[in-house]
């Protein structure tokens, strides 16, 4: 470590964070004294105005500008913390990106890159002495990119639960999430509760403690991992407590839950597993419920009971076993058979032939390779071909390369072993191969890419012929009868159509000086088994119209024109294009785009294509009118090096190389998956050109998808798209493949349809459809997806499940969707598949109340059961349906009072009043009041008591009817009083006399006085 302290003119040179040397004449450390402009360069110098480079290995190299003392020396050796005051650069070497370049882990985008020469090597480990620290170093890790928020602290008002570790977690549906057991705050004691986390609650806790049905069922588990299943239970797989008595070495609990009481019960299942915990339990997508099966793997194996005096579990190992299982009660160990490419793999080719795609050559370890891979399909298998490397001019094969599964000794004129090269399939039909199309698939042809023993891309055309089993031919390299060539490209992009292998653009240099020509090599005739060699003649495209960039890293698909989609282009000012030939001014040139060209070919070149002795070729660039489309309006930012295929009218890309912010910042492996809509659906495979702007639209699969990558492997076998390897900024070369299917159901381009999918009737069935649609927007024919359906009130807690159901038509899938609630009220109602929603997802559906139901109706109010003569009483009906929810109410009410009463009501039997038998019967009268409620109005004049009968649905009391109901007389009226007695007309003296006075009201009515 160099530095220069407290700004003085001592420089110390740091070893193992220890003062080597310390000088005071060291010299400037200028960029380059004849050209003080250029880039800094790290293992160079000018001696005697003559380059020297430095002869060994260097590992991690930081750049300050600031003084570093010798204590922040040794507390940055293991590790550093990129906000570091004073650093400007920071570059570890591990590995570079597919054009040489080092990520700048500082975050000041001071990408590097390689000079001619220099390769990333992997040194033999030595063992070190340097005094480190590995907390320090483990405490200083910090995230490279990404955005963090805190959705809830724990320490909010309401109930929480109590920290842990080495729980489970799972997404239950919508915004919930349930927690379950795990390790506790004091590091021993293992948890049995279980917790459901709501972040759609923003106005209190989002937790909730879900009520066990039994707390002795309620096993404390850690280590475990968790499914839903069935939208109502969860399945976990773990170590139960090691201090619990009779716990399982292994259990694998099923709880179902109730998410809308918040109530759980839990109960063991018998799995045969062994006992592991913090593994890997994944439920694989099926078309049948039947048919569904769980994948469990790795692990810690858990060999005993026996605990050490830490509590621990003791003999404990690693699992590498992996387990599958149709039922989550039977398991099995699966064995998977076969090799597969190695890890490190990119900037390989993949073309599709037949039921096999094909991969050869790529960058392993930092070095090309020559290694030659099949995948069928229909095994899902991949197979590590041997083939021979025969000469195309004469025949005769290369020795060493007789019968290998890698060309690694090749003679001096051989170069296969190679990266960033093109490859396609042939198309044409002047080369005949001589073996039955049954037992060989079209020839494959491979040019150009990198070779570790040339300094520039190789020049050069290969043939691989490739059966279904056995050796493998590569013929080559192909004569070239013309007087000139592209001269290598590297990154480039290719396309056949008839005879003629087309390339275009790409890296005429290792690393700099890309093109925008088009070149043509047309193949002669040639037949396997004879003497004639097998040529061609190359020659260059003439290009009119607008000016092509010069690009590399781009993608290229053909119909009928060439379409140039994206990559780094070299913006060089008018006049100064030959810099984009220079290696110290291309990389400041260089600007990652999302632009469309096409190419057109004149009509001649298309009659005489593949035919010799002709000068009508030519064709005219243009560049193509773009826009986003959708809610978003989204637009693809620029990248490079993206998988690019065209399927019917749409163009498909994925990943590549872009910018961490537009036309700034480090740079990122892309994941995104976008769609151009090309121009008009009813000119397809017409060949009067598009009209009109092309769309861009992103893409969103459910479940797992690739990592950022860019110069993936594309190609179609129906009905899938496959993406094999590529290159990660940060993850460097990849070797897996991925693969979606575009038939199926692309649930953003489905939809909900039916009068239930907005209003429904609570206690009856209700049915809709799915109507559903591909990527492409095609009706798909399998019933190969799977929708999810759920309701949730938005005035209550409520929740609700629809079931989906499949019916598979001639033409296409029928997916039918029923649900009844027995609550009414808004819910919304979300429909997802594989936890990504429809296009009209979600809706609110309005829940109507079911027909009245008399029983249950109930009326409330004081006019029931007492009233006054002469004054207008009433009370309220409430219409309810089956499950006593408030009814529609659109019945006639009927009521009906029968009294006041004659003789007593009480049965002395039953002790239960009976009914008023008369004499009158009055209707009384009553008001809908159009929201499954009545008005009932009435005025008596006769005291007494009274029956009110309630009717509704026709002669249906509804409940508690006939009600007693009693009318008390109204005040006194002096009129319709009268008095009577014998002490009106006679009374004795010193004697009592009565006189009787007896009141009534306005309508003759006795009053009852005390």
């Amino acid at each position: 470590f160099l530095s220069q302290i407290d700004n003085s003119q001592i420089v110390t040179l740091f070893v193992d964070g220890r003062i080597d040397k310390q000088d005071t004449e060291i010299g400037d450390i200028n960029l380059d004294p004849l050209n003080p402009a250029s880039p800094l360069k790290v293992g160079y110098a000018l001696v005697s105005e003559q380059p020297s480079f430095f002869n060994g290995y260097i590992d991690e190299v930081r750049l300050y500008s600031t003084a570093r003392t010798q204590q922040q020396i040794q507390n940055g050796m293991w590790g550093l913390d990129p906000a570091t005051t004073g650093l400007e650069g920071w570059w570890q070497f591990a590995r570079t990106n597919m054009e040489g370049h080092l990520m700048d882990m500082s975050g000041k985008g001071r990408t590097a890159r390689l000079g001619a020469g220099t390769r990333v090597a992997r040194p033999s480990l030595v063992e070190s002495t340097i005094p480190c620290n590995m907390e320090m170093h483990l405490a200083q890790q910090q995230l490279a990119a990404g955005v963090w928020r805190l959705v809830d602290d724990g320490m909010g008002a309401g109930q929480r639960p109590e920290p842990r570790h080495s729980h489970v977690a799972i997404n239950v549906g919508g915004t919930r999430m349930l927690v379950h057991g795990g390790v506790g705050m004091d590091g021993e004691s293992v948890l049995s509760d279980v917790w459901m986390f709501d972040r759609g609650i923003v106005s209190d806790s989002p937790w909730s403690l879900i009520q066990p049905v039994s707390t002795a069922t309620m096993f404390p588990m850690y280590g475990s991992r968790g499914i839903l299943w069935e939208g109502h239970s969860v399945v976990s797989v773990g170590v139960a407590s090691p201090g619990t008595a009779g716990s399982p070495q292994v259990a694998m609990m099923r709880m179902d839950a109730n998410f809308g009481t918040r109530s759980m019960g839990m109960q063991e299942v018998s799995a045969g597993l062994p006992p592991l915990s913090y593994h890997t339990l994944h439920q694989l997508p099926a078309e049948d419920d039947n048919e569904r099966v769980w994948v469990l793997f790795g692990g810690e194996l858990r060999q005993s009971q026996r605990s050490g005096e830490d509590g621990h579990l003791l003999t404990e190992s690693v699992s590498n076993a992996l387990f599958s299982s149709n039922n989550l009660e039977e398991w099995r160990t699966v064995i998977v058979p076969g090799p597969k490419p190695e890890g490190n793999y990119w900037g390989a080719s993949l073309v599709g032939m037949g039921e096999l795609l094909v991969v050869f050559g790529g960058q392993d370890s930092y070095s090309p390779h020559s290694r030659l891979w099949t995948f069928e399909i229909t095994s899902s298998r991949w197979h590590k071909r041997v083939y021979a490397a025969v000469n195309a001019a004469d025949g005769s094969v290369y020795d060493s390369c007789a019968a290998v599964e890698e060309c690694a000794n090749p003679p001096p004129q051989l170069n296969l072993a190679r990266y960033g090269h093109s490859s396609v399939v042939y198309s044409g039909t002047k080369v005949q191969v001589g073996v039955a199309a049954s037992e060989l698939g079209l020839p494959i042809v491979f040019y150009g890419g990198v070779s570790e023993e040339h300094d520039r891309p190789v020049d050069e055309i290969w043939v691989i012929l490739v059966p279904r089993t056995g050796q493998c031919t590569l013929l080559g390299p192909v004569v070239n009868s013309g007087p000139s060539s592209p001269g290598g490209l590297a990154l480039h992009t290719a396309a056949m159509m008839s005879d003629a292998l087309f390339v275009f653009g790409g890296l005429r240099q290792m690393q700099f000086d890309s093109s925008n020509e088009l070149w043509a090599f047309t193949f002669a005739e040639y037949v396997a088994g004879s003497t004639q060699s097998m040529s061609g003649t190359w020659r260059q495209v003439p290009l009119s119209g607008d000016a092509m960039p010069r690009v590399w890293g781009h993608s290229m698909v053909m119909f009928n024109e060439l379409w140039i989609i994206g990559g780094s282009v070299c913006e060089a000012e008018e006049g100064e294009e030959a810099r984009c030939a220079s290696e110290d001014d291309f990389e400041q040139l260089q600007q990652t785009t999302m632009s469309v060209w096409s190419i057109e070919f004149v009509d001649e070149m298309l009659e005489n294509l593949g035919k010799e002795n002709t000068t009508a070729w030519g064709g005219e660039g243009r560049k193509e009118t773009t826009t986003g489309y959708g809610e978003d309006n989204s637009f693809p930012p620029g990248r490079r090096g993206a998988a690019c295929i065209l399927l019917e009218n749409s163009l498909l890309m994925f990943g590549g190389i872009g910018k961490e912010a537009e036309g700034d910042g480090p740079e990122i492996a892309l994941d995104d998956f976008f769609r151009l809509k090309l121009r008009d659906d009813n000119n397809v495979g017409g060949g009067g050109g598009w009209q009109g702007v092309m769309e861009w639209g992103p893409l969103s699969f459910p479940g797992e998808k690739p990592s950022g990558r860019g110069h993936a492997g594309v190609v179609v076998r129906e009905p899938y798209v496959y993406f094999f390897a590529g290159d990660s900024v940060m993850e460097g070369e990849l070797a897996d493949m991925w693969r979606f299917d575009y038939m199926s159901a692309y649930p953003p381009r489905c939809q909900a349809v039916g009068e239930a999918t907005q209003s429904a009737v609570a206690n009856e069935e209700m049915e809709f459809t799915i109507e559903t649609r591909t990527v492409l927007g095609k009706t798909p024919h399998s019933c190969s997806s799977e929708f999810t359906v759920e309701f949730h009130g938005l005035q209550s807690s409520s929740f609700l499940s629809g079931q989906v159901s499949k019916e598979q038509l001639p033409d296409r899938c029928r997916y039918s969707v029923r649900y009844m609630s027995t609550l009414i009220g808004v819910f919304q109602m979300q429909i997802t598949s594989g936890g990504q929603p429809i296009h009209n997802s979600p809706m609110e559906v309005k829940v109507h109340p079911g027909p009245t139901f008399p029983a249950n109706s109930v009326a409330t109010g004081l006019g029931l059961t007492a009233c006054q003569a002469g004054v207008q009483c009433g009370f309220n009906v409430y219409a309810r349906d089956e499950r006593r929810n408030q009814g529609l109410g659109d019945d006639r009410l009927r009521v009906l009072i029968v009294g006041p009463c004659i003789g007593d009501r009480l049965d002395p039997v039953t002790n239960l009043l009976s009914p008023c038998t008369g004499p009158d019967t009055l209707v009384a009268f009553s008001r809908y009041n159009y929201d499954g409620s009545y008005r009932v109005s009435y005025t008596l004049t006769a005291a007494g008591n009274y029956s009110m009968n309630v009717l509704l649905r026709g002669n249906h009391h509804i409940e508690g009817s006939p009600f007693l109901s009693t009318v008390t007389a109204s005040d006194i009226h002096p009129d319709l009083t009268w008095i009577y007695g014998r002490g009106l007309s006679y009374s004795e003296a010193g004697l009592s006399s009565n006189v009787y006075v007896q009141t009534r009201d306005e309508f003759g009515n006795n009053i009852s006085m005390q």
